[in-house]
């Protein structure tokens, strides 16, 4: 089972004993037909809430390479002197390669990942980070590199490695007046574009006062003083 099926299990069980408790305390007194459809629908909305939500998978970019540059990249990354059993986890083929008995990161068989058992080892020759070097992974930590492992354990490129995707402009529709007059740049387009699909419409434009604050705080982290202000609306005024 991964890790998602599980939590998705684990939660559905929690529901239910939930639902059970509620129908047992609601029992002890006699309730009216529409308390009881009251009570029945509420625990209906709650079983439906927990089956239909699946908790997001853990991110190698975002959640896991974090784990592994502060803790195993200092003896497991790209500085060579300091490397230690030829492994290094900041290169995927290295990471998931053969290594006879075992795989860092088996995806044929994510359960026996040697990863694994070095972060839940109790031994302390074998767990890792080392004790020597003082990083102790947190529980939640160690539950994020489970996840990501019984997931799959599925490998991202580093942002900055990754080739731009380039998106063409949305054509606007010329039967909605708002858009022509609203979308003055090609990032209005894009922002325009969607609003239409989501029959939506942008907000009014803000009064110049707003705006002259939201400029103020955006450059310097403080409101306008009232000098400033005096001069806005002056210059408002000869426009």
């Amino acid at each position: 089972m991964d890790t998602v099926c599980y939590n998705e299990a684990c939660a559905l069980a929690i529901a239910m004993g939930t639902i059970a408790t509620t129908t047992l305390c609601f029992a002890e007194q006699p309730k009216s037909a529409h308390q009881t459809d009251d009570v029945f629908l509420r625990c209906v909305l709650l079983l439906n809430c927990v089956i239909s939500c699946r908790l997001e998978a853990a991110d190698f970019n975002r959640d896991v390479r974090p784990i592994l540059s502060n803790y195993c990249f200092q003896c497991h990354g790209p500085d060579a002197e300091n490397r230690e059993a030829d492994l290094r986890l900041d290169e995927e083929n290295s990471a998931t390669q053969d290594r006879g008995e075992y795989r860092v990161i088996d995806r044929s068989s994510p359960a026996a990942s040697e990863l694994l058992v070095r972060i839940d080892s109790n031994d302390p020759d074998l767990v890792m980070p080392p004790p020597d070097v003082d990083k102790d992974l947190s529980d939640e930590q160690r539950a994020t590199l489970r996840e990501w492992i019984l997931g799959g354990g599925q490998w991202k490129q580093h942002w900055a490695y990754v080739q731009p995707i380039r998106f063409d402009t949305p054509d606007m529709p010329r039967d909605n007046d708002w858009v022509q007059t609203w979308a003055i740049n090609w990032i209005d387009r894009f922002i325009a574009d969607r609003l239409v699909r989501e029959d939506l419409q942008p907000s009014e434009s803000a009064d110049p006062i707003t705006l002259i604050r939201r400029a103020s705080f955006d450059i310097t982290g403080l409101p306008p003083s009232i000098d400033m202000l005096s001069r806005f609306e002056a210059g408002l005024d000869e426009a």
